[in-house]
């Protein structure tokens, strides 16, 4: 999947996390640049600055409980943070949750700045989607009317993250970090299947068709993983205590977590990929098949 995403415009590191422009993003603004006006600009600046510290959050996050945070790239999609290490429900659940609460202090800032400027704003403009006090008799200044807008981009980016169930986005993150404390990881797979699905469906109709068609490409790997046998293979069993393993190499182990050997050449092996990765020819005897699993 990384590979997907490979190329772009390298700006540098901040705090340690390379930051990079994907050259479709690029491409975009070389083609759609010039017919965009200062204002349109101006909202696509905002935008994308509150994706990237959205990105920072979920880095920082990481951070905090142990995983290691490497790299943001901003994409036409948004952006995408790259981090890793193992992690519990728990921990998952707060790095989710890292990037959208980023949006929530920036949305207060404004919502102050405003007040000061003389634009108080009232509990309807809690709706992202209503803009009632844009209007010439309202707003008195440029600088409100930015202020105003970066205000609803944060409650929108914020919403849009966390209330939608739909995995891999922060709402299907969030989700599947919850069921994780009491459902078995199968099951939990069923859970975000059906919610990804209906998420794509609900985008499609709301004519969002772009992430729509992600979401569906997701749902399509997640009922690939619900099949018997095939639930380890999707990233989300990492909350489960379970390994990951990907063309039957294993790519993630949990602390504690003890392998089998092979019974031919005596490798470590993960106790369900049947065959071993050194020797091409052991086999798990069903004995020997000891697989955890919180389920």
């Amino acid at each position: 999947m990384r590979s997907l995403f490979f190329g772009g415009l390298p700006l540098g590191k901040l705090f340690g996390i390379k930051v990079t422009i994907h050259w479709s993003l690029l491409l975009l603004a070389i083609v759609f640049g010039p017919t965009l006006g200062a204002a349109s600009w101006l909202l696509v600046g905002i935008l994308f600055f509150s994706i990237f510290l959205h990105e920072m959050g979920h880095c920082a996050a990481a951070r905090s409980v142990g995983e290691e945070a490497h790299e943001i790239l901003m994409w036409p999609l948004g952006g995408l943070a790259f981090t890793s290490g193992g992690r519990t429900p728990l921990q998952s659940l707060w790095i989710s949750l890292g990037g959208p609460l980023v949006h929530l202090p920036i949305a207060a800032l404004c919502a102050y700045l405003l007040y000061n400027s003389g634009l108080a704003l009232t509990w309807a403009e809690l709706n992202p989607l209503s803009f009632e006090l844009l209007s010439v008799e309202n707003v008195k200044s440029q600088t409100q009317i930015v202020l105003y807008l970066t205000f609803k981009i944060q409650l929108l980016l914020f919403a849009f993250n966390v209330f939608l169930p739909a995995y891999p986005m922060d709402g299907g993150q969030i989700l599947t970090a919850l069921l994780a404390f009491d459902y078995p990881l199968k099951t939990t797979l069923k859970i975000i299947f059906v919610t990804t699905l209906l998420s794509m469906f609900a985008l499609f109709y709301l004519e969002i068709r772009v992430i729509g068609a992600c979401l569906f490409f997701s749902a399509l790997g997640l009922l690939n993983a619900c099949q018997d046998g095939k639930e380890e293979l999707h990233p989300i069993a990492r909350l489960f205590q379970n390994k990951t393993v990907a063309a039957k190499r294993l790519v993630y182990v949990p602390p504690g977590y003890e392998l089998v050997n092979c019974a031919s050449c005596g490798a470590e092996m993960h106790p369900r990929s049947g065959q071993c990765v050194e020797c091409g020819s052991g086999r798990i005897t069903k004995d020997e098949d000891t697989t955890a699993n919180s389920g």
